[in-house]
Parts: C-alpha cells; sequence; structure tokens
C-alpha cells in the first residue's frame, strides 16, 4: 500500500542508413535567411515571367499560392493530382514544379519518379520542390529518392518558397523560349472616334468588356488545353477584334499573330499555348487600367 512502482523500457532506434543526407539535415526544416530579403521589385525581379506549375489539391492552399506568385510577378497554372501534372509537363514547358507529396490518383513522389524516367519530356530535369506537412525523415527520404529537388513543411513561410524560387530561376529551362514582355497599352482614340466621343457609351462598352471577358478568357484557355486548334483560332479572330475596339493594341496583335500561326498547323504547340497563357495574363493586367477609368470621369 502507498508504495510508488517503477518501469524500465527499452525503445530500439535504426541507425539510418542515409549516406547522401545526414539526419539533421533531413530533419530540420528550411529557415529563413537572417536578413530577409523583401519581396519588393528589386528582390523579384529575377522571377519575372518565370514558369511554375503548382501540383496541389487543396483548394486554400491554391489560392495561398497564387496570391504569392502573382506578387512576385511569376506565371503560375495548376493541376489538382499527379497524373495531371504529368499530363501538363507532356504538354507545357516551365521551369520549377512545386508539388505537394500527398495528392489523390497519383502522389507527388510517384509522379516525380515518372517524371524523370521520360527522358523526352522537356521538363526531364526541371527542379521539383516538394511541399507537405509531414516533417518526417521517411518523408524526406522517400521525396528526394523520387527524384524531387528541395523540400519544404507545410505551414511555410513565404521568404523560403522566395528564396528557393529565387535560386533556380537563375537556370531556367532551356527548352524554354521567353515570353513577350509587352508594355500596358489602353487607348480609347479609336472607340472615342466611333461614338462621336459619347462617354455613356464608352462606358457601357467597357463594362460590357469586363463583365464579359472572363468567361471569354476561360473559353480560350479551355480549347487550347483540349487540343481544339480551330476553335481556338475562331475564338482568337473573335477576341482580337474586340481587344482592337477598347484600345487593348498589344492584345489585339499577339491574338492576330496566334491565330494566323494556328491556321498553318493542325496541333498547338507547347510554345503556342505559353503564348495563349501570356494573352489571358497580359489581358487581365489591363483590368484595374480600366476599372480606373470607369471609377474616374474619363478622358
Amino acid at each position: 500500500m502507498n508504495k510508488g512502482s517503477s518501469f524500465q523500457i527499452e525503445l530500439p532506434f535504426l541507425v539510418s542508413d542515409l549516406p547522401e543526407y545526414s539526419t539533421q539535415e533531413l530533419l530540420t526544416p528550411a529557415t529563413p535567411s537572417p536578413n530577409p530579403a523583401p519581396s519588393n521589385n528589386a528582390s523579384t525581379q529575377t522571377l519575372r515571367n518565370l514558369r511554375v506549375l503548382v501540383a496541389e489539391d487543396n483548394a486554400l492552399n491554391q489560392k495561398l499560392k497564387l496570391r504569392l506568385l502573382e506578387g512576385w510577378q511569376i506565371q503560375a497554372d495548376f493541376v489538382e493530382n499527379g497524373e495531371d501534372a504529368l499530363l501538363y509537363l507532356q504538354n507545357h514547358v516551365c521551369d520549377i514544379v512545386l508539388m505537394d507529396v500527398h495528392m489523390p490518383r497519383l502522389d507527388g513522389c510517384e509522379a516525380t519518379r515518372r517524371l524523370r524516367r521520360q527522358t523526352d519530356n522537356p521538363n526531364n530535369a526541371v527542379p521539383v520542390i516538394a511541399l507537405t506537412a509531414a516533417a518526417l525523415l521517411d518523408e524526406k527520404k522517400r521525396a528526394f529518392e523520387s527524384g524531387m529537388t528541395e523540400f519544404i513543411t507545410k505551414p511555410f513561410v513565404p521568404e523560403q518558397l522566395l528564396l528557393l524560387l529565387q535560386k533556380y530561376a537563375q537556370h531556367r529551362n532551356p527548352n524554354l523560349s521567353p515570353v513577350p514582355n509587352l508594355p500596358l497599352i489602353f487607348e480609347l482614340d479609336y472607340l472615342r472616334q466611333l461614338s462621336n466621343d459619347d462617354q455613356q457609351f464608352i462606358r457601357e462598352i467597357l463594362q460590357s468588356f469586363l463583365d464579359d471577358n472572363p468567361q471569354d478568357l476561360s473559353e480560350l484557355l479551355q480549347a487550347a488545353q483540349h487540343q481544339q486548334t480551330l476553335q481556338t483560332s475562331e475564338l482568337l479572330h473573335k477576341q482580337q477584334s474586340t481587344y482592337a475596339l477598347v484600345g487593348l493594341k498589344n492584345v489585339a496583335q499577339l491574338a492576330r499573330d496566334l491565330e494566323q500561326q494556328l491556321k498553318k498547323q493542325p496541333q498547338i504547340s507547347s510554345e503556342q499555348q505559353r503564348q495563349i497563357q501570356y494573352l489571358v495574363q497580359h489581358t487581365q493586367q489591363h483590368y484595374p487600367l480600366i476599372e480606373d477609368w470607369l471609377g474616374g470621369t474619363g478622358k
């Protein structure tokens, strides 16, 4: 009675058999540098037009990553599982892949392993950054053995991702041609002349453009991604006249050039896919200019 008990147990631990990665290295998450790189225009200039694929099945995480990447002037596309990631990488060229480890249908490690085996894939050697909520030694070992390049544990500090992207942005995919870097041009000369400078009419046209264009761009992207060459060409033809009307001259010219290219071939190349994606993003960048005009008195 009233006497305590003592117990003795033994917990055996196996020594890690990883010669290339120490246990300390594998278990330690990436940490921000002591002098954080500010996410301003100067520090992110090297990321401008970097082409990144994000494989992520969580909608909230997608929104977070999209906000970060857009803020760093990175062009990002999203897929929700490993199978779609492989399909995308077979038809598009990118610089970096952000790959969630745990996804439905095909996880990130197996998708990366298959990518590395596809020697004819233009993204065969692209850096793959693993993203996972499980900071376990076995998880990190599995990621590296599958061919992943870096490993970040979620939730991560944005600077961790920024530093890795800056590191690999210095060695972009040699199979990737640079996208255009067109200035934003929004001029209403033609619309003023056409309407006899009727401000109410101009406002109605611009508001209709803002209301309808997102759906037009969505249809264009879907047609291009499904290799519907004729439909893509027809949509580009239809949209270029709209862009000319509302004064987006560079967008109208890019749509015209792409339409002419597609008329000469049966299939949309990966380079043309990128050009179409750039057209969509460049068009969307004009929305704030139009909204500002509508919100003011107009000139």
